[in-house]
């Protein structure tokens, strides 16, 4: 959700630019964008075998318990799974409530591809730009379509 919504502000199609910059960066590191990490933590193989915001493994406790259900423990782990775990980061581990994770989006500074370099500087700029907190500078999308970065991919695609 982009920072204009999160405080209120009425719907436009830049938040949906602003999403877009989000899902790019997941797709390009391999994680969750908000998270602090090492940019060792963006490889890939960290993820292997999760599709979950668990740990791996941890889904595994729950289909084989190691006694018998009883009324008690039934109970329990009804009350767990309606229990917010927050929001995982970087496949498990450390976690933000929803709150957190809200206040991050609009107080701290927006994701980028990391590291510097690693990618091309048009997508670098092009994921930068609809990445922008201030919704009246953020790009749209036809502004997005004429940029370099698009250019260069859609000539690429012929």
């Amino acid at each position: 959700m982009s920072p204009e919504r999160i405080q209120g502000a009425q719907y436009t199609v830049k938040s949906d630019v602003w999403s877009l910059g989000i899902s790019l960066i997941e797709l390009a590191l391999g994680r969750f964008p908000f998270s602090e990490s090492s940019d060792s933590d963006s490889d890939l193989s960290d993820f292997e075998n999760t599709l979950s915001p668990t740990r791996p493994g941890d889904h595994l406790s729950v289909l084989t318990p190691a006694h018998p259900p009883t009324r008690s423990r039934v109970k329990t782990q009804r009350k767990d799974k309606r229990k917010s775990k927050g929001v995982s980061l970087q496949g498990g581990g450390m976690t933000m409530s929803i709150l957190e994770l809200l206040q991050h989006i609009v107080n701290e500074p927006a994701p980028r591809l990391t590291p510097e370099g690693r990618f091309p500087r048009e997508a670098e700029e092009f994921v930068d730009s609809c990445l922008l907190k201030d919704p009246d500078v953020r790009k749209t999308p036809k502004d997005l379509l004429v940029s370099s970065y698009c250019t260069r991919v859609f000539c690429a695609m012929r």
